[in-house]
């Protein structure tokens, strides 16, 4: 699996032209972008990710997927706990909810 580099927040800076904002949208595992001729791939990276293009110059990059966070309460309504297999009383170790 290869690595791509940390979500870079709502307004990411693009490295080619300075531009600050990039269209974003997610790429599902495995799933590539095509090229212009509809048969080449411009994507390799097998992993599910979110493809940024700058809205001026039109350079595109990969970022990694913003991780779940632990919400607390039942495990089992926690993304960020899915498929970790917790002890039962199936507690979230995210904070308590009021």
């Amino acid at each position: 699996m290869s690595s791509v580099p940390p979500y870079s927040g709502d307004e990411p800076t693009c490295i080619k032209c300075g531009n600050a904002g990039a269209r974003t949208e997610y790429l599902a595992y495995g799933e590539t972008v095509p090229g212009l001729t509809g048969n080449v791939t411009i994507s390799f990276a097998p992993n599910e990710r979110l493809q940024r293009e700058c809205q001026r110059c039109g350079f595109q990059w990969d970022e990694a997927i913003v991780e779940p966070v632990h919400q607390g309460g039942n495990a089992e309504d926690c993304q960020a706990c899915k498929g970790t297999n917790p002890d039962y009383p199936f507690i979230c170790p995210g904070p308590e909810t009021p």
